[in-house]
């Protein structure tokens, strides 16, 4: 696998990278056994913006035991207390809701801490 370095953390990055948005169509243990190849290969980027909670399960279950193979991205920007993006957005809910929303999803991953976070507004969507 190739690798880019962060320059502010000195971080080795994947060129690679996995994404959330479609793995919940797929079962539990495909979830997981892709996430684990994913790993197994050298890919350590995961951007969790899924598009159903679903999948934040299977994530925590793969991480377990690598999760310091992993550089895991989040977005401000949907309700992680359901996963779905649309029906409410982060930016409308007061700060206690906003905080919980993102603490639910890292415990359902079973995580600590996240390594990015990515800020989605309403100027930010749409490309405006």
């Amino acid at each position: 696998m190739e690798y880019r370095t962060i320059k502010k953390t000195g971080q080795k990055v994947s060129v690679i990278g996995m994404g959330a948005s479609s793995i919940a169509e797929s079962s539990h243990e495909e979830m997981v056994s892709a996430i684990r190849h994913a790993i197994d290969h050298g890919i350590n980027y995961f951007d969790l913006a899924a598009g159903s909670a679903k999948a934040y399960a299977a994530y925590g279950e793969a991480f377990a035991g690598n999760r310091d193979k992993a550089l895991i991205q989040d977005h401000f920007g949907a309700d992680y207390r359901t996963g779905e993006y649309g029906c409410r957005p982060i930016w409308m809910l007061s700060g206690r809701a906003w905080n919980g929303s993102l603490n639910s999803c890292i415990r359902i991953i079973s995580i600590s801490d996240l390594s990015f976070l990515s800020k989605k507004t309403p100027t930010s969507i749409g490309g405006r």
